[in-house]
């Protein structure tokens, strides 16, 4: 699994002083940020921290923290061994600088740049290097004398506030797992080896080729019924499903189709899926606005990722 994590940290602040590269008998450091916001980040084997944060050219006093943590198939997870930093070459406060390293499940890769004044944002990307279960990530672990104040939703922390003499510090904490691949939503290859011979219970048949006609076939009598009401009824299953909080762009929305032969004929499609009603609408084609396909849009709906039952109710 890849998964990357934004956190924006969005306060004001003065310049550092100075930014040695190395601390005296300690490991190095560095210090992103600008004229508003500085964040001192220490580095070496076994460390990686967020030092310091500066506001308005004054340290905010006891607070730091790593930089952050995961748990991963039950065992936390925090970088550890070997820590590399990979840019951000230049002296002097930097405008962005990354590290990078290794556990035994995966690569990491930690960003920090500046994004807008008195703002730094930081971006993690896991590389997985076998199948793993990502259950929890953070990167907002800073600790200080006093709690900082929290806003909560309902999945989880949207922001944290810490307030000194007068100074803050706001940390957006609202974009956890902002892109995860092959989580069931991306288009992936698939390889299919076709042999050619014979096997017990396959039926014979001729390869199609371009030129094959698709043979008409009556349709069920069922379908040629004259009753103007249907009620149809399925089951299927999500694999996984995204939902009000965490959804992506909308095209890469979960959509129901339901597509019609006759769509002019049907006055009325309504539907329900886990007994809630979904919002049927009809898209009708810009080049021939007489054909459209009637759609739904299953995010935010009562649709969850395993079992769902869909009801279709159709009226002619």
């Amino acid at each position: 699994m890849y998964a990357r994590q934004i956190c924006a940290v969005v306060i004001l602040a003065s310049v550092l002083g100075q930014t040695t590269r190395r601390s005296e008998g300690g490991p190095s450091f560095v210090v992103v940020g600008d004229a508003r916001l500085q964040v001192r980040l220490d580095y070496g084997f076994d460390v990686l921290a967020e030092a310091e944060y500066r506001v308005e050219g004054k340290p905010m006093k006891g607070l730091r923290g790593p930089v952050w943590g995961a748990r991963i198939d039950g065992t936390t997870c925090v970088p550890s061994g070997e820590v590399r930093r990979t840019g951000g070459d230049k002296e002097g406060l930097l405008d962005e600088v990354s590290f990078e390293g290794d556990t035994e499940s995966l690569h990491w890769v930690l960003n920090y740049g500046k994004s807008g004044p008195g703002r730094v944002m930081k971006t993690l990307t896991f590389t997985a290097r076998r199948d793993l279960r990502l259950e929890q990530v953070t990167l907002w672990q800073a600790s200080e004398p006093a709690p900082p104040v929290v806003a909560r939703a309902a999945m989880q922390d949207i922001a944290a506030i810490c307030r000194q003499d007068g100074r803050a510090l706001f940390a957006s904490l609202d974009f956890p797992y902002s892109r995860i691949e092959n989580a069931f939503s991306e288009i992936q290859e698939t390889w299919i080896d076709l042999r050619t011979g014979t096997a017990a219970g396959v039926p014979q048949t001729m390869p199609a080729d371009v030129e094959t006609r698709i043979t008409s076939r009556p349709l069920p009598a069922r379908a040629s019924d004259a009753q103007t009401g249907w009620w149809l009824q399925t089951r299927f299953q999500f694999p996984f499903m995204y939902t009000l909080g965490a959804e992506p762009f909308f095209d890469e929305h979960t959509i129901l189709v339901l597509p019609l032969v006759r769509q002019g004929q049907a006055r009325q499609v309504t539907a329900w899926i886990n007994g809630r009603p979904l919002n049927v609408q009809l898209y009708r084609y810009p080049r021939n606005r007489a054909l459209g396909c009637y759609y739904a849009d299953l995010v935010g709906s009562g649709a969850v990722g395993g079992e769902n039952t869909l009801v279709v109710h159709l009226q002619y």
